[in-house]
Parts: structure tokens; sequence; C-alpha cells
């Protein structure tokens, strides 16, 4: 494995998803905010503070699918500026054959804008992405 730090190079393409998630770890159950979704994982801002190497559950609506229920891994923290909240990169552990799908469609109905403005740099989130991890 190796890191290189304030890369934005992604396996997979992200969407927005600017919605709340439901989180499950150490038998806490919280409310928190998803900032973008990917095939392989998600960027979630929380004002719960979690551990790298954590797992959590998450839950969260995707609109024509329905629930979705994923068991994810924190890969990264990282503090907010300006607030007591945090980041957390989370890699999707186990996804189903039907949750792939849901995301995938969901993530190829990206609309024109939103492709303009990451084709132009300004969707992309350098500030919070601290390391690409290769496996």
């Amino acid at each position: 494995m190796s890191a290189q730090p304030n890369s934005n190079a992604k396996r997979f393409p992200r969407r927005l998803y600017e919605r709340p998630v439901g989180v499950l770890c150490d038998s806490k159950y919280t409310m928190e905010f998803s900032v973008n979704v990917g095939e392989e994982g998600m960027l979630v801002r929380s004002s719960r503070h979690l551990k790298e190497g954590q797992n959590v559950l998450l839950n969260f609506w995707m609109d024509k699918f329905g629930y979705i229920i994923i068991p994810a891994q924190i890969r990264w923290v990282k503090d907010a500026e300006g607030s007591k909240d945090q980041f957390f990169g989370l890699l999707f552990l186990k996804v189903s054959f039907d949750c792939r799908r849901a995301l995938r469609t969901f993530i190829a109905a990206k609309p024109k804008e939103e492709l303009e403005l990451e084709n132009k740099g300004t969707l992309i989130f350098p500030d919070l992405t601290p390391a690409t991890i290769d496996d």
C-alpha cells in the first residue's frame, strides 16, 4: 500500500450526496451528514469523533432504490476547519450486488451541472482528502 498526500485520484467516480446518513458504531446510532458517495465509499461530516480503522454500519435513503445498509470502515479522519466536526473517508465493505448496482446507477445519473463543476475542478475536495490508498 502506498499513500500519495493530497491526491484527488479515485478508482471510481463520485457524486455529490448531501443528505443525512445513519451511522452505527460501538452500539451508538447517530445521524450524520454525507458529502459525496462513490461505488467504494462515502465522505461523511460528523460531530461525532471516531477513529481511523473503526468499523461502522451505514444506512441511507437512495431515491428509486430505498434504504441501503452497508458496513464500512473509516479509512481516514480530518478535522473540519472552523468547526468541532470531522470528516470521515469511509470504505464500503461487503457491498451486495443490488447495493452496488444502485450506487452505480445513481452515480451514472450525475446531472450535467455537477459534471461541469467536476471538470472545472471545483467539485473535488482536495482539502478533505489527505491521501489516496492504492490496494
